[in-house]
């Protein structure tokens, strides 16, 4: 491997790492984790595929979590990120919920699970499935059996992560080419309080018709972007660097609203992207993304205090969120 590829793929791993153990505030709110799904299908349906059919069997007594609803999503996300890498030639996708009562007996086969009355998140594929091996070392920061530069394997550890913040637990089984299914277990709401809907209320959703250049290096972020805005209604244009991303604005007619671009990217950074592309078009919008920490990001130009940042990792609803407000600002970034 090259010096430069090694600083490279040394930098995705810190990044990664960075966004993984940043401390963030747990926002837990009463919810409905069947509406979480349903709102996510379209975007899950995008994001794994055509090859890969997707099926859910949710139960209306699965009843109401307690949990940080942008961590649910990403869990869901993590695992059909997985789900999609597993099934290179298509196949099955499915999620299912249910009710689950965990007794003082069965508690101890988790690790720092309470007895008591949780919902049960079911995800599985029918994809190349792992063997003993592998199953022992998945929840491990870096472990990965991807191809180089294909994946850090973070992606289970954060799952994990926010399972354990939720005060939940996860368990999984799989074997070669038989698939995988990971099992979740959160805990049921026993308060009153008001069922919230899974994903926040689409802001103009018929009427998101702008354009957006999205620019990341990160394939999957990329995709996630792309995936979730598009199911919006807005027109994507997608590159992974700032020349790919000059090159594609070149062949474009239409005004592009808004620039969606990691801070940090090879040859170019976002900051002098979004520098080139303000001086064609007027009044751009800029909405940058990052995972690494205020001090890091500052050192390009970026502050929080004064432009749009939006901090990896998101769930689809805050970026869907953010994209709204940014591009209803009066201000340009």
């Amino acid at each position: 491997m090259k010096i430069k590829e090694v600083k490279n793929t040394a930098t995705s791993l810190i990044r990664q790492l960075v966004a993984f153990s940043r401390k963030k505030e747990i926002k837990r709110q009463v919810m409905d984790i069947n509406s979480v799904v349903e709102n996510m299908k379209n975007l899950l349906a995008r994001f794994i595929g055509e090859d890969i059919e997707l099926k859910t069997r949710l139960d209306p007594a699965a009843g109401l979590i307690l949990a940080d609803q942008g961590q649910v999503e990403q869990i869901i996300m993590n695992l059909a990120l997985n789900a999609r890498d597993a099934m290179p030639d298509g196949g099955l996708f499915s999620i299912t919920t249910s009710e689950a009562v965990v007794d003082d007996e069965s508690a101890m086969n988790y690790a720092e699970l309470k007895p008591g009355e949780y919902v049960c998140l079911t995800i599985s594929d029918t994809g190349v499935g792992m063997d003993d091996e592998v199953l022992s070392h998945v929840f491990e920061p870096f472990f990965t059996t991807k191809e180089e530069n294909k994946g850090t394997g973070l992606g289970l550890t954060t799952v994990y992560g926010i399972v354990k913040q939720n005060r939940g637990a996860i368990s999984l089984k799989s074997e070669p080419r038989g698939g995988t299914c990971f099992e979740i277990l959160l805990p049921r709401s026993t308060g009153t309080g008001k069922k919230v809907a899974g994903e926040k209320k689409r802001t103009k959703s018929a009427g998101c018709t702008e354009t957006i250049l999205v620019v990341e290096d990160n394939t999957y972020v990329r995709d996630l972007v792309a995936a979730t805005l598009k199911d919006y209604g807005y027109r994507l244009l997608k590159a992974k660097g700032g020349i790919e991303a000059l090159s594609e604005c070149s062949e474009q007619t239409a005004p592009i609203d808004l620039l969606i671009t990691d801070v940090v990217l090879p040859r170019m950074s976002g900051p002098q992207l979004a520098a080139r592309l303000k001086e064609e078009y007027t009044g751009l919008k800029v909405l940058y993304i990052s995972g690494y920490p205020e001090e890091i990001v500052s050192q390009y130009g970026v502050f929080n205090s004064l432009i749009n940042l939006l901090e990896k990792p998101f769930s689809p609803s805050s970026l869907a969120h953010k994209v709204r407000e940014v591009l209803d600002s009066d201000e340009s970034s």
